[in-house]
């Protein structure tokens, strides 16, 4: 996606109905992949909270400022833990040199979103908010394994 279709699809994603479902992608170890599998929120956190609605500004400054910039040391912002997860919506990222990372794939409804890093072309959601589970491209990894095992 380049950078002139990113206000575009923040206008879109702003305009739709809040119930309306889009992709998110976020990059992670395999491990917090499962924990949003199991546990079918942004963050894979429990409980999920259909009523959390969308971080404020403030929360989603504080995950871009504290995850990529930890040396930024601001007295405004509150401190960890980080009540938001970041992710890619409707591309998947390049995550290519982060070995051991999966890309976690699942749809999350319009109005658990606020934008987050412009450089990373982040959106930011609570911790807590559903999702659907789509996958991490792992999931046929280990039965076409045990399948060619066996011819």
């Amino acid at each position: 996606m380049s950078a002139s279709t990113r206000p575009s699809l923040y206008t879109a994603i702003k305009k739709v109905d809040g119930e309306t479902e889009v992709t998110g992608y976020h990059v992670c170890p395999a491990a917090k992949a499962r924990e949003i599998k199991d546990r079918q929120t942004a963050g894979g956190v429990t409980p999920a909270d259909p009523a959390c609605g969308a971080p404020t500004d403030m929360q989603c400054i504080t995950q871009v400022v504290t995850e990529r910039a930890p040396w930024a040391k601001r007295e405004d912002l509150p401190p960890a833990p980080r009540p938001v997860v970041e992710f890619g919506v409707n591309e998947e990222p390049d995550y290519s040199g982060r070995s051991g990372d999966v890309v976690a794939t699942f749809k999350i409804k319009a109005k658990y979103l606020r934008l987050g890093s412009v450089t990373e072309k982040g959106w930011c959601a609570l911790k807590q908010a559903p999702i659907t589970w789509i996958g991490d491209g792992t999931e046929g990894a280990s039965a076409s394994a045990s399948s060619s095992e066996d011819g």
